[in-house]
């Protein structure tokens, strides 16, 4: 354990502080450490394993879909993908699906579109986004400028412009922060960056209120 953790310390860059074990294998919600120590994976991978570690149907999956296709860029179509697009479509509100490697793209797809969307439809103008603060939308430049953290931010400027952020669960001023320049909002309705924290009802209907009134997404 000593020489994994001295050769995490010598060849990864330090982006995080991880706990004082090496993972050796896990299992469902647990995971066991070097010595054989059991452990609870509260986080599930920073909620990205939601069925489990070593998930016996996905390891067959991914195993059988191996055998065929391994990876493709956009430039081709394969049946896989196209097949769950129009599952997600059919099960939910989107129209179209937009298959990225990670939350941090994702955000960066979703305001590309909202700013693209406001700026066709209405004018050149109308491409400001509003945050609220204590919120966590990846780690490139805009995800860290979404978030209004200084411990997030610190050291990576000039940021990107056009971010407008609002205290989180604060109805008061929302009105002030919406514009006819407002291309869309970004909000998690269950915070985790700083604890557990749901977004107020009334807070929500003031926000769809004056995003209505503005035309923002």
């Amino acid at each position: 354990m000593m020489s994994m953790s001295k050769d995490y310390i010598n060849y990864i860059m330090p982006f995080y502080s991880p706990a004082d074990f090496v993972v050796k294998k896990a299992k469902g919600s647990y995971v066991w450490d070097t010595n054989n120590k059991k452990y609870i994976d509260l986080t599930a991978g920073i909620a990205v394993t939601s069925l489990g570690h070593s998930n016996k149907e996905l390891i067959k999956v991914a195993h059988s879909q191996s055998k065929d296709v391994w990876h493709l860029s956009n430039l081709y179509i394969n049946e896989p993908t196209t097949r769950l697009a129009k599952k997600l479509c059919n099960k939910t509100f989107g129209d179209k699906v937009f298959f990225s490697n990670s939350g941090g793209e994702a955000i960066e797809a979703a305001i590309k579109t909202a700013r693209k969307y406001s700026t066709q439809k209405f004018n050149t103008k109308k491409n400001e986004i509003i945050s609220f603060s204590t919120s966590f939308h990846g780690r490139t430049l805009m995800g860290i400028t979404l978030s209004h953290s200084k411990h997030l931010n610190d050291g990576f400027g000039p940021l990107p412009r056009g971010i407008k952020n609002h205290e989180f669960n604060n109805p008061n001023g929302l009105d002030k922060v919406f514009s006819e320049k407002t291309s869309a909002v970004i909000l998690e309705l269950v915070q985790w960056q700083s604890g557990i924290t749901k977004a107020d009802k009334n807070f929500i209907k003031q926000i769809l209120k004056q995003a209505k009134k503005n035309d923002a997404l």
